[in-house]
């Protein structure tokens, strides 16, 4: 048996192989994105039926059994709960542009480039052109040329908060920037509202490579008030 001291340690040590150890009777959660409106009425509607039959639904992953206890959809919540339609997203094109817009890495966050090189640094045309791809995937409009050169023209990259930090992916670490980070903008123009709709699109699709795995897991923030010297 070990003592809770031995069991942290070890713990720990897993922690650095990538390996979290879970002790019986912990609360964790989990959170599952979908584009799908019809896919996630299917979802939710799997587990209210087990419920309706008075059991607790089970989810297993890898080697662990967890007893599904709470879902939690609706914005509130849960820091990471929501749901919202493309439609309000769109309505961040009839809204003045910020004057910046602040992101928050929670999950390790890198970008892919050609030839395979990755890129660990969130700068503006990767992450906002990597947003347009995925609105394109989701409305057809494709912005993403465009998107990419405004950025890289017009946007500033202020990182007052990253990490680099490493997320083993099938036993292999993937390394990636965690924190938080603020993009200045420098006019009000359609693209640079397109810009603030992005970045609300975030919270649902994530940034950058391996999303669909845990990584780029982001959310806007509100953008950092300036220090007075």
């Amino acid at each position: 048996k070990r003592t809770e001291r031995d069991g942290s340690a070890a713990s720990a040590s897993a922690a650095v192989r990538g390996q979290i150890h879970l002790p019986q009777g912990w609360e964790c959660w989990l959170r599952v994105t979908m584009w799908d409106g019809g896919l996630f009425q299917k979802f939710l509607s799997y587990f209210t039926e087990i419920a309706d039959r008075q059991a607790l639904p089970r989810a297993r992953l890898g080697e662990a059994e967890f007893v599904v206890s709470e879902i939690l959809t609706t914005p509130g919540s849960h820091p990471w709960a929501g749901v919202t339609a493309l439609a309000d997203l769109q309505k961040r094109l009839d809204e003045p542009a910020p004057a910046s817009i602040a992101l928050e890495f929670c999950t390790p966050a890198s970008f892919k480039l050609q030839d395979d090189e990755v890129e660990l640094m969130p700068l503006p045309r990767l992450v906002f052109g990597n947003l347009a791809s995925a609105l394109r995937a989701l409305s057809g409009e494709d912005l993403v040329r465009q998107v990419e050169q405004y950025a890289e023209g017009h946007v500033r990259l202020n990182p007052y908060r990253l990490q680099r930090r490493a997320l083993t992916l099938h036993n292999q670490p993937q390394l990636g920037m965690v924190g938080r980070v603020e993009y200045r903008l420098s006019d009000d123009t359609p693209l640079t509202r397109a810009l603030s709709l992005l970045a609300d699109l975030a919270f649902y699709t994530g940034v950058g490579r391996k999303t669909a795995q845990g990584m780029g897991m982001a959310r806007r923030i509100p953008t950092p008030k300036k220090e007075v010297v």
